[in-house]
C-alpha cells in the first residue's frame, strides 16, 4: 500500500499522514520529492516511494502526476479547510519558521510582520502569486474528484468517524484500530513525535479565525476569492 496525501498547506495534511500510518502500519517518508511533477517522477523512478509507506506534499491535480499515481495503484488523499482559517494557522507558521523563508519566495511577504500589516491585507487580495494560490489548489482537487476528499472541520468535530470514513475508501479496519490511531495522535501528542511537528502542529482547532481576523481581513478575501470559497462549500463571513 502506498498513500500520498497531496492537499494545500495548513489543511491538516500532516494529522491524516500520522493517522494513516499508525492504523496500515505504514512508514512516514522523511525525504520527500519537491513540488514540481518532473520531481516527483524522479523519486518514484529511484524507487523512492517504497511500498508500505506515506508521505505529503502539495502537489497540484494535473494529469502527468495522476499517470504517475495510477501507475503505482497509489491511493491520494486530499485535505481541505476554511480557507479563514488556513490562513490564520499560515501566518503563524511563518511567523514560528520565518528563518525558512527568504527574499523572493513566495511566503516571504508575511515574515515577521504583524496580522494586521497592509502588506499582510495586500497579500490577501493577491492571486496565484498569493493566498489566491491556497484557494485555487483547493479548489481543483475538489473538483477534480480524483482523490479521497476530507474536511479539517469534519476530523475536529468526529475524528474518528472521518478517518473511518476514509478508510473506507482505503481498506477498512477493525474500530480498535481506529480509536488507537485517533488517541495516539491528538494534537499534544502529535507535537510531540518529532522534533520538528511543535512547529507544524498549532491547535488542533477549527474557527480560530474569529480570534485573529478583522473586517479588513475578510474583506480582502471575500472580494477576491470569495466565489471560489463559496465553491469549496464554506460560507462567507464580514466580521
Amino acid at each position: 500500500m502506498r498513500i500520498l496525501v497531496a492537499s494545500p498547506s495548513k489543511t491538516g495534511n500532516i494529522w491524516v499522514k500520522f493517522l494513516l500510518a499508525d492504523i496500515y502500519g505504514l512508514k512516514i517518508l522523511d525525504e520527500v520529492p519537491g513540488i514540481p511533477t518532473e520531481s516527483l517522477k524522479e523519486f518514484v523512478d529511484q524507487g523512492s516511494f517504497v511500498e508500505s509507506s506515506i508521505f505529503h506534499q502539495h502537489f497540484r491535480p494535473t494529469r502527468s502526476f495522476f499517470d504517475i499515481m495510477d501507475r503505482l495503484e497509489a491511493h491520494i488523499v486530499t485535505t481541505i479547510r476554511h480557507p479563514y482559517d488556513v490562513f490564520v494557522s499560515l501566518y503563524f507558521h511563518i511567523q514560528r519558521l520565518s528563518h525558512l523563508f527568504l527574499p523572493g519566495t513566495h511566503f516571504y511577504p508575511l515574515v515577521g510582520k504583524p496580522i494586521h500589516d497592509p502588506e499582510i491585507i495586500r497579500y490577501l487580495k493577491r492571486g496565484e502569486d498569493g493566498f489566491g494560490m491556497q484557494v485555487a489548489l483547493a479548489l481543483a482537487w475538489m473538483e477534480s474528484r480524483r482523490s479521497i476528499l476530507v474536511r479539517y472541520e469534519d476530523l475536529v468535530a468526529d475524528t474518528r468517524k472521518t478517518v473511518r470514513e476514509i478508510t473506507r475508501s482505503i481498506a477498512p479496519v477493525p474500530e480498535r484500530a481506529l480509536r488507537r490511531a485517533v488517541e495516539a495522535n491528538r494534537a499534544d501528542r502529535l507535537r510531540k513525535k518529532g522534533d520538528n511537528l511543535v512547529y507544524h502542529v498549532r491547535k488542533g482547532t477549527s474557527g480560530d479565525w474569529r480570534n485573529h481576523l478583522t473586517t479588513a481581513h475578510l474583506e480582502a478575501i471575500n472580494s477576491v476569492h470569495g466565489p471560489q470559497i463559496v465553491r469549496l462549500g464554506y460560507d462567507l463571513h464580514d466580521g
